[in-house]
């Protein structure tokens, strides 16, 4: 652990070197600052089986946001501030008991200071791990509203209720044990050291620590590609965190992704994630996620976009159980107005030898409002 801290700072103090010794002249440096964010508000009906609600909420996928950022440039260094606020307004329910209240909540707060070498970052944002892990190779305009590839559905209800069927065959609505089965195989932001690689013919990648002080050091690195061939897009990532220092159950974290869109708006995705834990024999859950997709110019209001998705996920807490997940996004840009409208519909099913559980399904409507 030593050497790789040793390794990191050296080579982000040698990068910067040659631009901090020779600064530009006040004149020549360009300053700007900005402000802005999103409202991004649904209505959806979530089905877990055994109880049916209307939510109304921030979208789980994106929230709504707030976002300040400040840049100076000149042609041998750029610096920048940013801080983004997740916005979180009332929640309500028809199940009295589930809303949740206003908050307020810090995604990103860093700085950085970019050369032709590359980005050194300092603060709370994402670690290296997550930059080019699962979810980032995606060129779907309707995957990241009400319901994304991460989260089973808008209103958060991710438990899965035990059923049972009485001696005449019925169910039985007294079992309300709940599981949550579903896991995220991205770190997380969080207070972070990090340096970005400048491209090399679409190549880049990221090396970096999570943590330190009171917390345990996460070491994380990931390496991405992207290019456009004729209008062909590509991209494809791989991100690698090391959690043998900080986690009681896994040893570290691994994902990845590949996706191409066609210049007809066609596109497609595939995604993998894998914990592997430090016990030989137990479980290591594992994530596959495909998608498939539809970007379309049918409006002069902006484009319109369809994704569909399917997402399997093995052994989230016990051996051999499954968790199966289908989703469709459909969404509208009005790009004068700064606004897109969503819906989408989704199923979730999981089982596990010799319990019954029953599915959930969600559907929902939204709207997003840029400012």
């Amino acid at each position: 652990m030593s050497n790789f801290r040793i390794m990191l700072l050296s080579t982000a103090a040698i990068g910067f070197a040659g631009a901090l010794a020779t600064p530009a002249f006040a004149g020549e440096v360009e300053k700007s600052a900005s402000f802005g964010g999103h409202v991004n508000r649904l209505v959806s009906i979530d089905d877990d089986g055994d109880s049916t609600d209307l939510h109304t909420s921030d979208a789980g996928a994106s929230m709504s946001r707030i976002r300040f950022q400040g840049s100076a440039k000149s042609e041998s260094l750029t610096t920048k501030a940013y801080i983004e606020v997740r916005a979180r307004g009332a929640n309500s329910s028809s199940n009295v008991g589930t809303g949740g209240a206003q908050t307020l909540s810090m995604r990103h707060s860093y700085l950085s200071l970019s050369n032709s070498m590359g980005t050194l970052v300092l603060g709370g944002t994402n670690p290296a791990g997550d930059l080019n892990g699962i979810g980032t190779a995606d060129f779907s305009g309707a995957n990241w509203w009400g319901v994304d590839k991460d989260s089973l559905n808008p209103g958060g209800a991710n438990n899965f209720v035990v059923t049972g069927r009485t001696a005449g065959g019925q169910e039985d609505g007294g079992l309300g044990t709940t599981v949550s089965p579903m896991h995220t195989f991205t770190s997380g932001r969080g207070g972070v050291i990090r340096y970005d690689t400048p491209d090399f013919n679409g190549f880049s990648g990221s090396v970096g620590l999570k943590g330190g002080g009171d917390a345990a050091e996460e070491p994380s690195a990931s390496i991405g590609y992207s290019a456009d061939y004729d209008g062909t897009k590509v991209a494809a990532g791989y991100g690698y965190t090391s959690r043998a220092g900080n986690d009681t159950t896994y040893k570290n974290w691994q994902s990845a992704s590949v996706a191409m869109e066609l210049a007809s708006g066609i596109n497609a995705s595939v995604m993998y994630g894998r914990k592997n834990n430090k016990v030989s024999g137990a479980i290591d859950p594992t994530l596959w996620s495909f998608g498939v997709g539809y970007d379309m110019n049918v409006v002069d209001a902006g484009p319109t976009s369809l994704g569909l998705t399917y997402q399997q996920q093995d052994d989230g807490l016990v051996v051999n159980d499954d968790l199966k997940w289908y989703g469709l996004n459909v969404s509208q840009s009005l790009g004068d107005y700064g606004t897109d409208v969503y819906g989408g519909v989704s199923r979730a099913e999981y089982s596990r030898t010799g319990t019954n559980y029953e599915d959930i399904t969600s559907g929902w409507v939204g709207v997003r409002v840029k400012f």
